[in-house]
């Protein structure tokens, strides 16, 4: 059944991603004498910065430093970007909107985090029961990942969102050029982008196959929405998603919900899979634009055959007609070779 050794591996990669690096070595204490933005740079040079410091001794990969919220209800707000050099994990506190960082750019326009390719380390920034926002009346985004076109690439980007939050970012919430985004029991509601892809926007260069979007484990994407093409999730590469919801996301053009494009490389085979998932009450800009989802390359639903949950696709919209996927050229159950189970 290759759809489900397909996601298998890719469950697989995030997995191993996650328990290569298990134990922290270092960890930053954020207080009143640690501010986030110093905690960033202290994990960044792997020395103490402006207040703050640290227990343990500094991680050496595949080990990852961390910075801790306090114990008690938090909320940060930055006026800055913070770019994210090395791997760390930021950790807030096991209960629910506890721990929250609100951004309130004073460059309208840009991101809270920012990732940029590094020739020397993987970078995997993880999140942690991390509740991220925008401050109502600004513009921006939560985090963009970003690569130059090179030949070759030596190493990877990954972020991870772990039973938290991402609401109201209005520039696209997650703005990907060049690296992998998983989330875990997240939720994410009322993003927009002035482009594509609501709350992820996943691309990458013409030569390169990469790029994945991995969702599982409950996470919930509603009310998020997109001038062009992907209400909540437009990718170029390959999405796997399992257990996740899509309820009342909209685009201005095709793709209500989730817009997908394989890589254009070399006729790379990148794919959409959906599974044990529900897409409800999205809507989408165009005729038969796939009020739920449109894709143009192998698409396949789980339909409750043998190891695979079923997925629910009802109540989706294209201009006020029931529309609920548009896959051009592929349709699963046809005699597609690349959609069959």
């Amino acid at each position: 059944m290759i759809s489900m050794i397909r996601l298998a591996t890719a469950a697989l990669m995030f997995l191993v991603l996650l328990t290569a690096c298990p134990a922290h070595a270092a960890t930053v204490s954020l207080g009143a004498s640690c501010t986030l933005p110093n905690a960033v740079t202290t994990v960044n040079n792997q020395s103490n910065t402006g207040g703050c410091t640290h227990s343990g001794s500094w991680a050496v990969a595949p080990a990852v430093d961390t910075i801790q919220f306090p114990s008690t209800h938090t909320i940060y707000t930055i006026t800055s970007t913070l770019n994210v050099s090395r791997s760390v994990t930021i950790q807030g506190t096991t209960a629910a909107y506890d721990s929250v960082i609100n951004y309130s750019p004073s460059t309208s326009g840009s991101f809270l985090f920012n990732v940029a390719y590094r020739t020397d380390r993987d970078i995997i920034l993880t999140f942690n029961t991390i509740d991220l926002g925008l401050t109502y009346g600004y513009t921006g985004g939560c985090l963009n990942m970003s690569g130059t076109s090179a030949s070759t690439w030596a190493h990877q980007i990954t972020a991870v969102f772990n039973y938290g939050g991402i609401g109201g970012f209005n520039k696209g919430a997650i703005v990907s050029t060049y690296g992998d985004v998983a989330f875990y029991g997240e939720m994410a509601a009322d993003n927009y982008s002035p482009g594509n892809g609501g709350v992820v926007n996943v691309t990458g260069f013409s030569h390169l196959l990469h790029g994945i979007f991995y969702s599982d484990d409950g996470s919930d994407f509603e009310g998020n929405s997109a001038a062009g093409e992907g209400g909540a999730i437009y990718v170029r590469g390959q999405i796997h998603v399992n257990d996740t919801s899509f309820n009342d996301n909209s685009s201005g053009s095709v793709g209500g919900a989730i817009s997908y494009h394989p890589p254009i490389a070399n006729g790379s085979s990148g794919y959409l899979e959906v599974y044990n998932s529900s897409l409800e009450e999205n809507r989408c800009g165009v005729s038969t634009g796939g009020g739920a989802v449109y894709s143009t390359g192998p698409a396949e639903f789980g339909y409750g055959g043998t190891g695979e949950g079923p997925t629910y696709i009802d109540y989706n919209t294209c201009l006020d007609t029931a529309n609920d996927v548009n896959f051009t050229p592929y349709l699963c159950g046809s005699t597609n070779p690349q959609c069959l189970r």
